[in-house]
């Protein structure tokens, strides 16, 4: 891989994510404080070039004075052999570039979001003396949760720095450079704000403003054109969001926002009732114009300045022609040499399938897939599936270009901020993974047992890799200690309350009653304890992995048949004298026992089955015990 200078010390380069004129960018990873960073590294070709060497270290030293969650973070500039290299916050998100071609118009609330937190990262740069000059969607990220981050401050300047060259000042994109810098002059905060708006333009309509056959052309309408009002594509956007458009791209600096807090002041309160319904801004854009309707946003008068009208047309033709001729010299000459551009086609999304089906998709789509897969780690998703595609989905690529996947080799974990978690619950967090928890109870501590104080060896933010085997040590405050009270015979809810009140973790174990005979079912009582775990009367310390066991008699539908009568009938027959009886009788008894046996042997017999034979039974008993038999008759035919 090149750059293996830089791979062979602290950052592992993964693979290459972006290039530029000056330097390319990767992603790497950072061996020391286990994360993902980015890494600018100026070209080779380029390490010797005095201009080049200056602008990358001005990039580096603009952007590490800057701090804001809008900007993105500059966390290290180093040196390798001759090659300079910046490290950087690594955001996982797309450009606002490829959000507008993927989408469109940006809804307008959304848009008002965006350019709020640019505006908000913009106003800290300019107030650290920076001023970005290439402001433009594609160097604005977005990441998932819809927050920005402002990057590439390649070409930005400090105050009273001193201008490199002439092209320093036409560097930025012609589709949102400043009239000032097209007509030559050097880039100022105010071109940053007109850069803001062109930017907001786009959100809001889905395309930039001016459009031409080449570079000098875009440049030339910067200066002459007036916008198309953004009410013409939508005409459901407030006037006060247009008006703040009109007022961040007015031609004449005197009539733009002086800096971008008055932007975003107007930008915070457009929405408000009070200022939705105003009228439309309108400004003559020349410099010796003057407003002719002002809006309710504050928007400042200016004096008429004391110059003649032809002195300052004339002054204004010549800053005109001295700027094409910049143009003409910095720019329009790779349009007069340049080939011409092939068909582009945007990139498949490809997220979560398979190596198979991505490339099938991707080479349907007229692109080449690279044999070489990169494998990393996702936060979620599986092992074998595409994470993302080099270039990124949506984007769009050259037809017949090198698509490269990048493929996730399982899923690893970031290390969250546990102080204040309960022991337990951090536990159960790690229990499927090679994440030791080492546990040290803090000797004293006003705060709840069994919550974790410190956290130490794994900190916010570090990458686990599932394969690897780490050890996180906790400092947790102090177990808390009590007796078993008795609780046999308490219902179990209230039972576990007063274990839980004094500190205790309790676990409920039902006891299933199907295993009882009819006799012990009945005698039962559901849902009250009939066995502590420690026993009642024990010291019992409330440590991870220490519950204190109830168990109780889980409710049942199962219903008992009252048999007392069958049984006692049953009884009652072992000791019935059949001696006197007759025969018939006898049988009739016999007969009555045999049903009540085989009712009483039946364990779902119903009621009325049990009563039935339990009744007959009795009829047979009772017609023995009472039977007389007839007297004998004497000899004179008479009964004797």
């Amino acid at each position: 891989m090149e750059h293996n200078e830089l791979q062979l010390q602290r950052y592992q380069i993964i693979e290459r994510i972006g290039e530029g004129g000056m330097a390319n960018v990767y992603l790497a990873y950072d061996k020391v404080l286990k994360r993902e960073c980015a890494i600018k590294i100026l070209k080779a070709d380029l390490s010797e070039n005095p201009v080049t060497l200056l602008r990358f270290k001005r990039e580096a030293d603009a952007a590490s004075k800057l701090h804001h969650p809008s900007i993105v973070t500059i966390y290290d500039v180093g040196q390798s052999g001759n090659r300079h290299f910046i490290v950087m916050e690594y955001v996982k998100g797309k450009t606002l570039k490829s959000l507008i071609q993927q989408r469109g118009a940006i809804e307008k609330n959304e848009a008002v979001f965006i350019m709020q937190q640019i505006l908000e990262g913009i106003v800290v740069a300019h107030k650290a003396g920076v001023i970005h000059r290439d402001i433009k969607p594609q160097n604005i990220l977005i990441k998932a949760d819809g927050t920005v981050k402002i990057t590439d401050f390649g070409i930005a300047t400090t105050e009273g720095s001193v201008q490199l060259t002439q092209h320093d000042s036409v560097m930025g994109s012609v589709h949102y450079l400043a009239p000032e810098c097209a007509r030559g002059e050097q880039a100022t905060n105010q071109s940053d704000i007109y850069s803001l708006g062109i930017v907001f333009y786009e959100m809001l309509t889905g395309e930039v403003p001016y459009k031409g056959d080449g570079a000098v052309q875009v440049a030339l309408k910067h200066l002459n054109d007036e916008i198309r009002p953004v009410r013409e594509f939508n005409n459901s956007i407030e006037q006060s969001i247009e008006n703040i458009i009109i007022k961040a791209t007015a031609k004449n600096r005197h009539y733009r926002y002086q800096n971008a807090q008055e932007m975003l002041d107007d930008l915070n309160v457009a929405l408000s009732d009070e200022h939705k319904n105003v009228q439309r801004l309108v400004f003559n854009n020349t410099d010796e114009g003057e407003t002719l309707v002002f809006d309710e946003l504050d928007a400042k008068k200016v004096d008429d300045t004391k110059t003649t009208k032809d002195k300052r047309k004339k002054q204004i033709l010549i800053g005109v022609i001295i700027g094409a001729l910049v143009i003409i010299l910095a720019i329009f000459a790779t349009e007069l040499f340049g080939k011409k551009e092939p068909e582009m086609v945007k990139v498949p999304v490809t997220e979560g399938l398979s190596i198979e089906a991505a490339t099938q998709i991707l080479e349907d789509a007229g692109f080449e897939v690279s044999d070489r897969v990169v494998y990393e780690l996702h936060e979620s998703i599986e092992e074998d599936l595409v994470i993302r595609t080099n270039p990124e989905a949506s984007e769009e690529a050259k037809k017949g270009s090198l698509i490269r996947l990048i493929v996730s080799e399982g899923t690893f974990l970031v290390i969250e901020n546990y102080v204040g978690w309960t022991e337990s619950d951090v536990r159960a967090l790690f229990e499927n993974t090679k994440v030791t928890i080492r546990v040290e109870y803090a000797s004293e501590s006003t705060t709840a047992p069994g919550i974790v104080l410190e956290q130490e060896l794994l900190l916010p933010g570090d990458v686990v890799d599932p394969n690897i085997a780490y050890e996180m040590k906790l400092i947790v405050s102090k177990p808390v200690e009590f007796v078993i009270p008795d609780v046999i015979g308490s219902p179990i809810e209230s039972a576990k309350a007063i274990i839980e009140s004094r500190g205790g973790v309790v676990t409920l174990i039902p006891q299933n009653s199907d295993s009882l005979t009819d006799e012990e079912f009945i005698q039962i009582t559901f849902n009250t304890v009939i066995e502590v775990n420690p026993t009642v009367g024990t010291r019992y310390t409330q440590e991870e992995g220490n519950t204190v066991e109830l168990k109780y008699w889980e409710e049942s539908d199962r219903v008992v048949a009252d048999r007392t009568m069958l049984e006692a009938m049953l009884e009652r027959y072992q000791n019935v004298d059949t001696t006197e009886a007759s025969q018939d009788l006898i049988n009739d008894l016999n007969l009555a026992y045999d049903n009540a046996q085989r009712v009483n042997n039946n364990a779902n017999a119903t009621q009325d089955q049990i009563d039935s034979v339990a009744q007959a039974l009795s009829v047979a008993i009772s017609n023995v015990e009472n039977y007389e038999p007839a007297p004998e008759p004497n000899g004179d035919g008479e009964d004797s």
